[in-house]
């Protein structure tokens, strides 16, 4: 069989990596070296480039256990995420790409996410059998990225061979029919363990809870690294995600103006022509730690991620009959698209080059790192895809209607390229304060074009991202920290007719944070013991905005303005662990946060938003959010029941043009309770261990989000129906 240049790349990387292992399995023993590993899950080394416990760096970070949520099988990133309250969901749907808002603002998926700290493209399916943790850094994401949204990021810890060999495999079933079996390998081989290895393989038939949406995905990893006998470490990993599901599209406004009623399983992508979301991803990177002397380091990383997409959808939007949008009719039914786009390719590149250090001036010790970072995202599509209108279908039930995969519309072509420089100083004067101070110099490189090359666009922008932190440890209190940190964004214009100059970058845009935590813990003797955590937070961001510039329907009737709009997001977040013998352990969590409009640049303009106004609710933020995760051992350490609950407060939908303070329409709070009963069984050689779980116990139907898409339209997705899954997990 003749391999693509495709194929060829990755079986040229796959062949270092084997070159690699057969070298470091004939290794000598060699001398004392520095062993640089992920130091468990009290670090967030990878994404700050600080060292430090987590619990005293002076940013928000939330560390995620993926192992620990899998009993509620948590298969997908907005399962693990929902632990976190700052969190909230976007435009997340079953057989898509999954995103999330950080503190109530949207995170761009080609910049705000990170593997082992390098930059990643989110537009895929996740793939958690080779995850340890998940890492969401909430604000200060300036501090970390030249260009990223400022609500946060999310970075993935890969999971690392250990100390001592693994050995398990995993089976589960649920309700309507999903299989997932999966394996995990690793050990130490060569002499005296230098070289490790973990192998993660998956595969699983999908069958959700959703009508019509069957699906399938089949997954492979491997994660080696060699102790050099310089006393460095050298580490190589890569993995491959097949995934193929029917797309659920949102539902929408009835007439515009009212909720429909809850049907968690309907699947308006139910035509006999509906094919499935395809999507196939490798990822692969290389990471070099080598000491330099007693206090120095240098770290080298470089990877590559390449993602080939399918994007087909019978998708509902819009009432034409109605001269709506967006919204569906007021009977239900909506305008169908016969939606097309194939053979979407998207590459990320990136590579990094740091030197972190200690060193004494005075009476002053500081822990500097120097770093380079090169990053490239390209965004290749087709020359066309379809976007046909084919008929009229309906929330409440459909018809069969005639496809139509004419692909007319042209595509638009991106691609963004970072070049950043960054120098970060922990600063120690020998008593109770500490002075964190960063900066990052960017020069950002951005260009689109239509697939037949008009319409090009060049733009270049060097900007530079402040951070400074003041640290306060003493007995009294774990850590406290006040901060200041900028970050910048950029915008694309929708790739629609209805906008002028459609699919071009807009100007990058500065946001401003200012942030302060107390951190205590606390124990009682003999008794339990736990942390509490509090924090305070403000963000002011620009953001753009349409306002009309010709009449209805025309071609580029509508502009979108950058920074026009200025949204303050400030609010407090807490977080309190508690672990005892004999009650278990508690973890809670909750935000309340109050999103507004600070100032317009078009207010009164025809055609300006509503939350254009001062004052105005930013959509779709809840003022509340609230996590529980109870651990409980019952009858014996053998047995563990586990509870989660979580509760979300009413999200404004719809702004009212009467009213600056309530909206005319909005998601009602809801909550939900998941629970999952584990046991372990200890044979000769063998450890079982039993899950039965229930997600949505009490199988509540709400609404879950109702995110504004940057084309205008709004889309409604519901709370999953309850569900039952039954898994056993072998380890020898």
């Amino acid at each position: 069989m003749r391999l693509t240049k495709r194929h060829q790349r990755w079986v040229g990387i796959c062949s270092i990596g084997i070159c690699l292992a057969a070298i470091v399995s004939t290794a000598n023993a060699q001398q004392e070296r520095l062993e640089v590993r992920s130091k468990g899950l009290q670090q967030a080394e990878s994404l700050t480039g600080f060292s430090d416990a987590i619990d005293r760096l002076p940013f928000s970070i939330n560390l995620i256990n993926v192992e620990a949520l899998k009993d509620f099988g948590a298969n997908a990133l907005s399962d693990v995420l929902r632990s976190e309250p700052a969190v909230s969901d976007a435009y997340n749907t079953l057989g898509y790409p999954e995103n999330f808002a950080v503190r109530g603002i949207l995170i761009d998926p080609r910049l705000n996410y990170r593997r082992e700290g390098m930059p990643v493209n989110g537009h895929a399916p996740i793939a958690f059998e080779n995850k340890a943790s998940v890492l969401v850094l909430r604000g200060a994401s300036g501090m970390f990225a030249g260009s990223s949204s400022p609500g946060g990021m999310v970075d993935f810890v890969l999971k690392r061979p250990g100390s001592e060999p693994i050995r398990s495999a995993t089976l589960s079933l649920s309700e309507r029919g999903t299989r997932y079996v999966a394996a995990d390998l690793a050990n130490r081989v060569g002499e005296a363990g230098s070289l490790g290895y973990r192998i993660n393989l998956a595969s699983e038939q999908r069958r959700p809870m959703a009508e019509s949406a069957p699906g399938e995905r089949q997954f492979a990893s491997v994660f080696l690294d060699w102790r050099m006998p310089t006393g460095g470490l050298l580490e190589w990993n890569f993995e491959r995600h097949l995934y193929s599901q029917i797309s659920v599209p949102g539902a929408s406004l009835l007439g515009g103006q009212s909720l429909p009623p809850v049907l968690p399983r309907r699947n308006m992508n139910d035509q006999p022509w509906s094919l499935p979301f395809e999507s196939r991803e490798s990822a692969s990177a290389f990471r070099l730690f080598q000491p330099v002397g007693k206090d120095w380091m240098i770290k080298a990383s470089s990877s590559v991620q390449s993602i080939r997409t399918d994007d087909r959808l019978a998708f509902p939007d819009g009432c034409s009959s109605e001269n709506l949008y967006p919204g569906f009719c007021a009977d239900g039914g909506a305008d169908l698209y016969d939606y097309r786009s194939l053979n979407e390719r998207r590459l990320s590149h990136a590579s990094a080059l740091q030197l972190e250090g200690k060193l004494a001036t005075g009476r002053l010790s500081h822990q500097v790192t120097f770093g380079l970072r090169n990053s490239r995202l390209s965004e290749k599509l087709e020359p066309t895809q379809a976007y046909n209108l084919v008929g009229l279908s309906n929330y409440f039930g459909s018809a069969a209607i005639e496809p139509n995969p004419s692909a007319d519309n042209l595509n638009r072509n991106r691609l963004l390229s970072t070049k950043e420089w960054s120098i970060q100083d922990r600063i120690n004067w020998g008593g109770p304060l500490l002075l964190w101070l960063g900066v990052r110099r960017s020069t950002l490189e951005g260009k689109a074009a239509l697939s037949n090359g008009a319409e090009s666009i060049a733009f270049e922008q060097v900007f530079t991202t402040p951070f400074a932190a003041i640290g306060y440890e003493s007995q009294g209190f774990q850590y406290a920290y006040l901060s200041y940190a900028q970050g910048v964004e950029t915008d694309v214009v929708p790739n629609r007719l209805s906008y002028r100059d459609a699919g071009t970058l807009l100007p990058a845009q500065r946001s401003k944070q200012w942030e302060a935590s107390l951190r205590k813990p606390w124990s009682i003797a003999g008794g339990p013991q736990g942390q509490l955590s509090i924090t305070l937070f403000r963000i002011d961001r620009p953001s753009a905005a349409d306002v009309k510039v010709g009449p209805d329907g025309d071609v580029g009737s509508l502009q979108r303005i950058p920074a026009a709009i200025l949204a303050r997001h400030q609010g407090l977040e807490l977080q309190a662990n508690m672990a005892s013998a004999s009650l278990g352990q508690l973890q809670w969590a909750a935000q309340l946060i109050d999103a507004k409009t600070l100032r317009s640049t078009i207010e009164g303009m025809e055609g300006a938003p509503l939350q254009a106004r001062e004052g105005a609710a930013v959509i779709n933020v809840a003022p509340w959010t609230m996590h529980l995760l109870h651990r409980w051992p019952i009858a014996n350490p053998d047995w563990q029941w586990q509870n989660r609950f979580y509760a979300v407060g009413s999200k404004p939908v719809l702004l009212s043009s009467a009213s600056d303070q309530d909206p005319a329409l909005s998601l009602p709070s809801r909550w939900q309770w998941d629970s999952a009963l584990n046991w372990q069984q200890k044979l000769p050689k063998l450890r079982l261990r039993w899950t039965l779980a229930v997600t949505n116990v009490l199988d509540r139907a709400d609404w879950r989000e109702a995110p504004t898409q940057s084309w205008g339209g709004s889309y409604l997705f519901p709370v999953q129906p309850r569900s039952l899954r039954f898994a056993v997990q072998a380890h020898w």
